[in-house]
């Protein structure tokens, strides 16, 4: 949780091939997670935004760099459906990589075509929700920050990277890989 040190060059390949191979990954990001990870989720149509995400609305106060999701910005019922509100102290969001969304309206324009890989964001922030980018005071600035809502959870299911063609191994054989854009609302401090 909450990686401090890149993968060493001998560590990457083995997760690279073990997430291939119908791998399971959770990871928890923070603001300094070192980017080797973002390399690591980065095929599978998923990348950590920089900054850290701010919420006016839903946060605990008196932090608006801990924005809380509430129990109705959870999706896929079956996965979170006993999450209350959680906070994500100094998070940072996770969003899904350019070549995915390029990849995306391609898939509109052709319905036979179908994605190896399937994204949920699982947990929202709120539409005064930003990804905060400069230092300083905080305030959007459309040019440079993302817009919310944000996913601060999201889940990919996936029979292949982006750009490979899936191995011959059953539909029901996939990759998971949940990423968090926090590590320390595993420690529930808030409660």
């Amino acid at each position: 949780a909450g990686p401090r040190q890149d993968l060493l060059a001998q560590e990457k390949p083995l997760l690279v091939d073990y997430l291939k191979r119908q791998g399971k990954l959770l990871l928890l990001a923070d603001p300094a997670t070192p980017a080797s990870w973002g390399e690591i989720i980065a095929p599978w149509g998923l990348a950590l935004s920089p900054g850290r995400v701010i919420d006016e609305v839903s946060y605990a106060f008196p932090d608006k760099f801990s924005p809380a999701v509430q129990r109705n910005q959870y999706l896929l019922g079956a996965v979170t459906k006993s999450l209350d509100t959680t906070f994500f102290p100094n998070a940072r969001a996770v969003d899904i990589t350019a070549i995915l969304k390029q990849e995306i309206p391609e898939q509109d324009k052709d319905k036979d075509k179908v994605s190896p890989i399937q994204i949920v964001d699982m947990g929202l922030t709120t539409r005064s929700s930003w990804a905060e980018t400069s230092s300083g005071e905080p305030k959007f600035d459309k040019d440079k920050d993302s817009p919310g809502p944000l996913a601060l959870v999201t889940l990919v299911e996936a029979t292949a990277p982006l750009g490979e063609k899936p191995p011959g191994q059953p539909l029901d054989k996939r990759t998971r890989l949940v990423v968090v854009g926090n590590s320390a609302f595993a420690s529930n401090q808030f409660f």
